[in-house]
């Protein structure tokens, strides 16, 4: 699909969710996450004990009149009671408290990961070690950091209390103790213990995984750019599985109190597109995918829990402000999701949603789904939600439980609650749009046409912004595409194999040689009685011997008569004869000896592909000319015949297949166009098919630069070309400004926007062979809308107007005996229908 203003995106190779782990509030495992979600359960309370003393850094207040230093909240999803497995891992348990447990939850999210994908644990399948890859998402490392940080400035803190009076000298080693209480220790574990990149790291040295490790830090969309940059790997097949994920550990008292200065914190509560949204509240916690390859996992005989079908970003640019949320932003990055996993964005039916339940900011983003899904019609049809209502906001591992939850509604079929939604944000036109937010949850049926789709929002401080669009896994649709871009792969790996297929395919039977036997014969001499004896002669040594008609190994039509012409020149009396056979070769020259003497019947013999003339040649420094047509003259099975003789024919649609199958998402032009032999269904089918401007253009394309090449190889390059409409485009790919890679994907992208204009009445386009007056004349006694679209020659011109109208003059035409042929269009293109 294409979006306005969006150049097209290349399709992106479906990747498969075989593992999902989760570590969140209230949620120790990933069952127990779906049944609070199920349930609505919401996670949030105040700062427990042990983590920090709300005394001293909480003060009363609200957004813009919070006391400066201070949080006014002190509410936010918190995760309790973990413990590491240091046996498991063989870390010693004095170094585990230099080492976050940002990183300890990531190692622990990503081994469940694994183990629920079948490659940890008992009975597991080998785990490719050395072809497995880390991401994390980690925005801001976690809190030891500040923490032992307390340890270095511990003596300026002593040494600025006692100078400034309030403490005695004495005190300063009490002072110290007191604020380093059960504070981490300055260790060699401790800077790697803290860095965000060794979040991964971490992750990739305890599994022992040899692929590439690094963490992702894009503010609150962080999650995603690791899902973006994991798929990335699997698709260049740097790795061929990948862990995925993010861990947030960051709800210390400096990370509220930065927050309430911005005045984006909620004192109370976090209820996402409802009225009384008030601010975010934050959470913490960790989760993590294990990913295929789609086509591995499905050989691999993976359990697919979901297929991620594309993953847009954005950025907001200039914008009101760097925090601020951009409707253009967030529109972009949706539409680039969908645009890359080739289907529409009204065939979803849920959304989670950034949502962070401040009035502006919810608001925003359902005004930009709005503009995202504009062809969904209005009412409830697609589901709105956020765990961001259950568990807070998990800033850097927000999108991992937001996407963790997607894939679970997509893999049981069902729709999900967002918890505490009662009165719908006053800020967005509900009714007139087709979202709504679920307060229970509810069965999700699969559509007869595709599997569930859901899409995930991700936005982040700085104006960055994601979108993943994701379906649940059916074998059946599912292995189809994987196998498209499997043979899409192959293709492009190896140009030739094409080829070498349609080489091996050439050994054809004698029956299926004669179908496309056929030559030219050309004769000249100086006088017509001349010119009959010449061709007396050439009759009886031509028919001398066995032909190719009756016996396999006789004379063949392609190769002999172009050798009996050899010494035609354009001068004096000429001769040509067209034949398929021999047969028909042999009645030709009956009907040239029996005619040719009685110069009236020269026309008629031309209609009978017997061309005489004595007339001056073409003079040899006259210029050649390649007028390329525009659509409607294209038909199924176009340049067939010639492809199995001429070898640049096939060339030419093998080169057009290789740009075209990543284009038309596995499908080549040549399988529907270069066909013979069709029932009456299969014919209606494919010429249905070529009608459609998307497929036409690239098509017309192919047959121009195919016939060009054919005629280049005889000898035979024009010196100027022109092309109308559509064979403009063939007019710059022969002239050299365009190459036919590029002019394919032009068309390409042109045919989609001129197929898809949306009319009452796409109207009917034909040709006339007529003079132009008698046209103009029936034109003009026609009321309705009919114009002369193109004048193509003074006896022949395009008409095209609305289907009613078009359908009595093209009567008139008729009646008239004048050759009056519809063209095969989608539209009536060169009208006002097509503006």
């Amino acid at each position: 699909m294409t979006t306005d203003g969006e150049p097209p995106q290349d399709p992106f190779e479906p990747i498969a969710v075989i593992g999902v782990a989760a570590l969140f509030p209230d949620a120790p495992d990933l069952d127990t996450f779906w049944d609070n979600i199920l349930s609505s359960k919401v996670s949030l309370k105040d700062v427990p004990e042990g983590r920090w003393n709300a005394g001293d850094f909480w003060a009363e207040g609200s957004p813009k009149n919070v006391d400066e230093n201070k949080t006014y909240s002190k509410i936010g999803g918190w995760v309790e009671n973990f413990e590491f497995d240091w046996r498991r891992w063989k870390i010693p348990p004095g170094s585990l408290n230099q080492i976050d447990d940002t990183q300890l939850w990531a190692v622990t999210v990503s081994a469940a990961a694994l183990e629920h994908a079948g490659y940890m644990g008992e009975d597991s399948r080998v785990l490719p070690k050395s072809r497995t890859g880390v991401i994390f998402a980690n925005a801001l490392g976690g809190e030891n950091r500040n923490l032992s940080n307390h340890r270095i400035w511990a003596d300026q803190f002593a040494r600025h209390a006692i100078e400034s009076g309030g403490m005695p000298s004495d005190g300063k080693e009490a002072f110290k103790a007191a604020i380093l209480e059960g504070l981490p220790k300055v260790t060699e574990d401790t800077m790697p213990g803290e860095l965000a990149n060794v979040v991964s790291g971490r992750v990739a040295n305890l599994l022992d995984l040899q692929g590439p490790n690094y963490s992702t830090d894009a503010a609150c969309a962080s999650t995603f750019a690791a899902i973006l940059d994991a798929c990335r790997l699997l698709q260049t097949r740097q790795v061929d599985m990948m862990i995925a994920g993010a861990s947030d550990r960051t709800m210390d008292p400096a990370t509220f109190a930065k927050f309430s200065a911005i005045g984006a914190l909620s004192p109370s509560h976090s209820t996402p597109f409802d009225s009384q949204a008030n601010g975010f509240v934050m959470g913490e916690g960790s989760g993590a995918l294990a990913l295929k390859r789609l086509s591995d996992a499905i050989r691999d005989g993976d359990c697919i829990q979901a297929v991620i079908r594309g993953v847009g970003a954005s950025s907001d640019g200039r914008g009101k402000g760097i925090t601020a949320p951009s409707t253009r932003g967030q529109i972009q990055a949706v539409n680039r999701a969908y645009m890359q996993a080739g289907y529409d964005s009204s065939t979803v039916d849920l959304i989670e949603a950034h949502g962070t339940s401040t009035v502006v900011g919810d608001a925003t983003e359902l005004n930009s789904l709005s503009e995202a899904f504009k062809n969904t019609a209005a009412g409830s049809s697609v589901a709105v939600g956020s765990i961001k209502s259950q568990i807070g906001h998990l800033k850097a591992a927000a999108g991992i439980a937001g996407l963790i939850k997607a894939i679970r509604a997509v893999e049981t079929g069902t729709i999900p609650p967002s918890a505490g939604f009662s009165t719908p944000n006053e800020n967005f036109e509900w009714g007139q749009n087709p979202f709504y937010v679920p307060t229970e949850a509810k069965t999700w049926a699969s559509s007869k046409q595709h599997p569930r789709r859901a899409g995930i929002s991700s936005f982040g401080f700085g104006g960055t912004n994601f979108h993943c669009a994701i379906e649940s896994f059916d074998l059946t649709y599912h292995s189809k595409l994987a196998h498209d871009f499997d043979a899409r792969r192959a293709a492009w790996l190896n140009p030739n194999a094409l080829s070498q297929a349609t080489a091996s395919a050439v050994k054809m039977t004698h029956a299926e040689l004669k179908k496309i036997e056929g030559g030219v014969l050309l004769a000249n001499a100086e006088t017509l009685s001349e010119l009959q004896a010449k061709m007396a002669t050439l009759r009886a040594d031509l028919f001398s011997g066995p032909n190719f008609d009756d016996n396999p190994n006789g004379k063949r039509l392609s190769s002999t008569l172009p050798e009996v012409s050899r010494d035609y020149v354009a001068e004096g009396v000429r001769c040509a004869i067209v034949a398929s056979d021999w047969a028909q070769l042999e009645k030709r020259f009956d009907l040239f000896e029996s005619a040719c003497e009685d110069r009236s019947k020269w026309d008629f013999l031309s209609k009978q592909m017997v061309m005489i003339t004595d007339t001056v040649a073409i003079p040899k420094q006259a210029k050649v000319a390649h007028l390329y047509p525009g659509q409607g003259s294209q038909y199924v099975g176009m340049t067939l015949d010639l492809s199995k003789r001429y070898k640049c024919i096939g060339e030419t649609w093998e080169e057009a297949d290789r740009t075209m199958v990543e284009i038309l998402e596995g499908e080549t032009l040549s399988s529907f166009v270069l066909r013979e032999n069709l029932s009456e269904e299969e014919r209606k089918e494919a010429e249905y098919k070529l009608k459609q401007t998307e497929y036409t253009q690239p098509a017309m394309l192919t047959a121009d630069l195919a016939l060009y090449r054919l005629l280049k190889a005889h000898g035979l390059e024009p010196d100027m070309v022109a092309g109308h409409s559509l064979g403009e485009y063939a007019a710059l790919m022969v002239a050299g400004i365009l190459n036919f890679d590029d002019a394919l994907r032009a068309v390409a992208a042109r045919g989609p926007e001129m197929g898809s204009v949306d009319v009452p009445d796409c109207g009917i386009m034909a040709s006339v062979s007529a003079s132009f007056d008698d046209i103009e004349k029936v034109l003009a006694a026609e009321p309705g809308y009919v114009i002369a679209a193109n004048k193509n020659s003074p006896k022949m011109t395009v008409i095209a107007g609305e289907s009613e109208p078009m359908k009595r003059v093209m009567k008139v035409f008729d009646d008239a005996g004048a050759t009056c042929v519809q063209l095969q269009t989608s539209h009536a293109f060169h009208s006002r229908i097509v503006a």
